[in-house]
């Protein structure tokens, strides 16, 4: 951070108009805090010197508010000499937050982050208008001053020769800025060349601020200048250092540590008491509870003071009852003052450790017998007695007659009485069983096989019975399973297979006294299947008691294969495939092989057979040689309708696809075909052609994987 310093009134002054005509925005607080002083007391008619501090902190500006009783406001110790007790407010302000200017100490050592209107000459500052970033003047132009830098005194800086043109910009860069905010803009200026001294104004987006500040005639002394900015409602801004020197000497200077920071203030106060030989007032006399504790205060101003405890404060706190005094000095006087305090009991409430009751007839709690006691309990009830009919916390708050209050609480747990358990009785199907619950909240349980849960699962005929206790007494409770009864039989058998178009007969049962019910609702003893599925029957017998069973059922079709079309051998292989919805089939090939490919290196005849429970298949497949790719067409035909030679055909065989081209004497495709079995009617675009001679290409894909190609003469005769 960069410490903006005063440097004479007049900036003082303008700082002033600038702060307070730049729209009024209270500023932020600063980092760093100052002190206005201790407070202090005077007699009437004496003066007193304040004594004001920055600390240290990086503050620019400072003043007292001003005030009839201090000549200088700018003064950080200042004599007063107030007719009454006064408070002083002391300001100061600085900058606070990150720098904004980029490169502003030129630490980079060249001109990043800025421009200028300027040219650029390292190691060359002989001539005007030029600008260097470097560490001596004196190694850009031999008369210049070898000045250090202000930063550090072995860094960088700005070192300008500068021209005679007013308002030229040394020094500019765009910001981003905060709207409704004030900015300190400042720099440290310095001679290198002791003739007409620089004369630079501060520039914002293009409006010059400020008044034009020059540069110490002596070169090497660095001063620094600023000026304040309220950005308004701008949310960037194009600072600038701007040349007002219009010599044709001179004006060589230095700039350094370029800064652009928002403003903050740091305000404190200082009490000036005047004594006027006013007593110390105590007040009436207190009255508290056992266990608050007052403060006396015998005021401010004095110079001494003297408590019955022996207390030398301005002020104690006291818990006991008795009568206080204080005794102080001011301005060559004593006074006394004294004060009773009186400590009052707090009443005695005691509702007595948590419980739990049986709720045979309300229970009644009591918070005191005490004459002038005033009861509040936690549903707004005043009585000095409370009937609890529920679990709960019950409180009170009891007030003596001096007002002091006590608070108690219980916790009461309220307990009916037991009541029978359960009772009835049930039949149960085999592997079923009953839960019988004897009720939640009871201290004991006591079942017939001496078991003590709360819960008992029964599943076998008898008599189950329990006792429950809790502090009120007992209850008993007892039930009955009359009789365990059979499941009725359900076996559709395992999953199955079944073939397509066929029925498959599902049986479920014969005992004519059961239900039968199938997965789609239907009922009967037996279920026919077409279709593949999961089929489903729950059985009940005359008890009540079900049972049930699911089968999988799954369709096959009866086989199919096909090898395909007879073929030519050429390639060293070929690869004859049974069909993958063959693949859990029977399957056998001319050689007795089964699997689901067969290979294919020699010409013959091959066939296989698929089986399974529903059917046979077979299939036959010749394979022969590969032919010889050959290709022919006719020197000549006449397309003249005697039925004889009429169409231009491909002759040859081999091959799998064609690409057949026919041009005319002028160059011009008259004919294109990829059909082998397609030919030339000697038409072109509808219309017969003349006697002449036409040219062809033919490109052929020959079964073997190579290709042919031919080209030759046609004539076409009428």
């Amino acid at each position: 951070m960069k410490t903006l310093a005063v440097i004479s009134d007049k900036i003082i002054y303008i700082f002033i108009l600038l702060l307070f005509a730049a729209g009024g925005f209270a500023q932020p607080p600063c980092d760093d805090n100052v002190d206005a002083g201790d407070d202090v007391t005077i007699c009437d008619g004496e003066q007193v010197q304040l004594n004001a501090s920055t600390g240290g902190g990086h503050f620019f500006f400072w003043s007292w508010v001003t005030h009839p009783d201090i000549a200088d406001i700018y003064s950080l110790y200042p004599i007063v000499s107030p007719s009454q007790t006064t408070t002083y407010t002391f300001h100061a302000y600085g900058v606070t937050g990150e720098e904004l200017i980029v490169n502003g100490d030129f630490s980079t050592g060249d001109n990043t982050g800025f421009i200028s209107e300027y040219t650029y000459s390292p190691g060359d500052l002989w001539s005007a208008a030029t600008y260097d970033i470097l560490t001596n003047p004196s190694s850009s132009h031999s008369a210049f001053s070898s000045c250090s830098d202000h930063t550090t005194g072995s860094g960088m800086m700005m070192v300008v020769n500068g021209a005679e043109i007013a308002n030229t910009n040394v020094w500019c860069e765009t910001i981003t800025v905060d709207p409704n905010t004030d900015y300190a803009f400042s720099t440290w200026l310095c001679s290198v060349y002791p003739g007409d001294p620089a004369i630079l104004q501060f520039s914002i987006n293009g409006t010059l601020l400020g008044s034009p500040f020059q540069a110490e005639y002596n070169t090497c002394i660095w001063n620094q200048f600023y000026e304040l900015w309220n950005s308004g409602s701008n949310t960037s801004a194009e600072i600038c250092i701007v040349n007002q020197n219009t010599a044709g000497g001179g004006n060589d200077f230095a700039i350094d540590d370029i800064s652009f920071m928002p403003v903050c203030e740091s305000i404190d106060e200082v009490t000036v008491t005047v004594f006027n030989g006013t007593p110390p007032d105590l007040g009436n006399d207190v009255s508290i509870c056992e266990g608050e504790t007052t403060t006396l205060d015998a005021g401010a101003g004095y110079e001494n003071y003297l408590w019955s405890t022996g207390a030398v404060t301005q002020t104690i706190t006291v818990s006991q009852s008795g009568t206080y005094s204080v005794t102080v000095n001011a301005c060559g006087d004593e006074y006394y003052d004294d004060v009773q305090v009186t400590v009052y009991p707090l009443p005695d409430v005691n509702l007595g450790n948590d419980t739990t009751v049986c709720i045979v007839q309300p229970y009644v709690i009591t918070a005191g017998t005490e004459p002038g006691n005033s009861y509040l309990w936690q549903d707004a009830t005043v009585n000095s007695t409370y009937v609890v009919t529920t679990s709960g916390i019950y409180s009170v708050t009891v007030t003596s007659q001096y007002g002091c209050s006590s608070t108690d609480e219980i916790t009461i747990q309220t307990v009916n009485p037991p009541v029978e358990p359960f009772s009835g009785d049930t039949s149960l199907c085999e592997g079923q069983s009953v839960i019988l619950d004897a009720g939640a909240g009871y201290d004991s349980y006591q079942w017939h096989d001496g078991s003590v849960n709360q819960t008992y699962t029964a599943e076998q005929q008898g008599i189950y019975s329990v006792t429950v206790t809790n502090i009120c007494g007992s209850a008993s409770g007892s039930f009955e399973i009359l009789n365990v009864n059979p499941n009725p039989e359900a076996d559709l058998g395992n999953d199955t297979v079944i073939c397509a178009n066929e029925s498959l007969v599902l049986y479920a049962g014969s005992d004519p006294e059961n239900t039968y019910i199938w997965q789609d609702g239907s009922g009967g003893e037996t279920y026919i299947v077409t279709t593949e599925g999961s089929y489903l029957v729950t059985v009940t017998n005359v008890y009540g008691c079900t049972a049930w069973d699911m089968i999988d059922v799954s369709t096959i079709d009866t086989p199919s294969v096909d090898l395909g079309e007879d073929t030519y051998l050429c390639s060293p292989q070929i690869i004859l495939d049974a069909g993958e919805g063959n693949s859990d089939y029977d399957i056998e090939w001319q050689d007795g092989s089964s699997g689901i490919t067969y290979i294919v290196t020699t010409e013959g005849t091959y066939y296989i057979t698929v089986s399974n429970n529903c059917g046979t298949d077979s299939d036959t497949i010749i394979i022969s040689e590969c032919p010889e790719c050959i290709i022919n067409l006719p020197n000549a035909f006449s397309p003249n309708g005697d039925g004889q030679n009429d169409v231009l055909y491909l002759r040859g065989n081999g091959y799998t696809e064609v690409e057949f081209l026919l041009f005319n004497r002028f160059g011009e495709l008259v004919f294109r075909t990829t059909d082998p079995n397609e030919g030339w009617d000697g038409t072109f675009r509808g219309v017969q052609q003349g006697m002449q001679v036409y040219v062809y290409y033919i490109k052929a894909t020959c079964l073997d994987g190579g290709t042919s190609e031919k080209k030759g003469n046609v004539t076409l005769l009428r």
